[in-house]
């Protein structure tokens, strides 16, 4: 019994072993720091007032419509697929707003391989299953991922929230049906914005043509959480010349502004590596 038990645990540990967790670790801060837009922007044509008081009403609506907390703290089922790898684990997310980011991996047996904490100054992360450890300043994305990141932009996108960035004057704006959309470019990034009939996101894409990169975030399903409603499905996918990485995110359970803490305690006889 003792060595089937054994056996069962081998097969659970080869979905956790070293080059995932860093795979799935650099995976991870490669979709968030995809998520980064810059604020200049390129005006293609001039609007007339009329019109820019009709879009400005349209953005206030959906910036009122947005999720407003001081914390959140979820358990979603995470699917992520690298190039021909796929995986199936655990997410346990902790945000505290404007401050951190926690995230809890843990495998199918229940136990956690790896825990992350992002501020808007650093990155740590502790690979339990070798005792090792790094931490990295928050420039550190940039080699990663190639651009600068938006601290606040994470948040938003793991709770379904619209890219404040998106959400200025200067957009283009339809409706269609029950779906409002936005276009338009940040700097070398075009973008398109779509909420649905709660002006909640629905889908989010930014593509970078020069740099043949290309990140899609659609949010589908609803998870009612008291008076506040989350996604309850999240897909994002990030796309490059070089390589694709999916992650589905599926809330199992979700809870907002409920007293958190954030452990991230280093053992001693962790190694820090580069």
């Amino acid at each position: 019994m003792k060595e089937s038990i054994l056996n069962n645990r081998d097969i659970k540990f080869r979905l956790l072993k070293p080059r995932f967790i860093k795979m799935l670790s650099l995976s991870i801060l490669v979709i968030l720091a995809s998520c980064k837009v810059k604020k200049q922007l390129i005006i293609s044509q001039t609007k007339k007032p009329d019109t820019i008081v009709v879009i400005n009403n349209i953005i206030s609506q959906i910036q009122l419509a947005q999720n407003q907390f001081d914390t959140f703290t979820g358990k979603a089922h995470a699917k992520l697929q690298m190039g021909n790898d796929n995986y199936d684990v655990t997410f346990n997310i902790k945000i505290k707003s404007n401050q951190k980011v926690w995230i809890s991996i843990t495998a199918l047996a229940g136990i956690e391989a790896a825990r992350i904490l992002i501020t808007p100054d650093s990155i740590w992360l502790i690979n339990r299953l070798q005792g090792v450890y790094f931490k990295k300043t928050f420039s550190y994305l940039q080699t990663i991922a190639g651009n600068d990141i938006n601290f606040k932009a994470i948040s938003s996108v793991l709770i379904g929230n619209a890219i404040k960035e998106l959400l200025n004057e200067k957009a283009a704006v339809a409706t269609r049906g029950d779906t409002t959309l936005l276009t338009g470019s940040l700097n070398s990034i075009d973008y398109s914005f779509q909420a649905n009939k709660k002006l909640m996101a629905l889908q989010t894409v930014l593509t970078n043509l020069n740099k043949g990169q290309e990140l899609q975030i659609t949010n589908s399903g609803q998870f009612q959480v008291g008076d506040k409603s989350i996604p309850a499905q999240i897909d994002i996918r990030a796309l490059t010349s070089t390589k694709k990485i999916q992650l589905g995110l599926h809330y199992l359970k979700a809870d907002f502004n409920q007293q958190l803490e954030f452990p991230f305690t280093i053992p001693e006889s962790y190694q820090e590596v580069q």
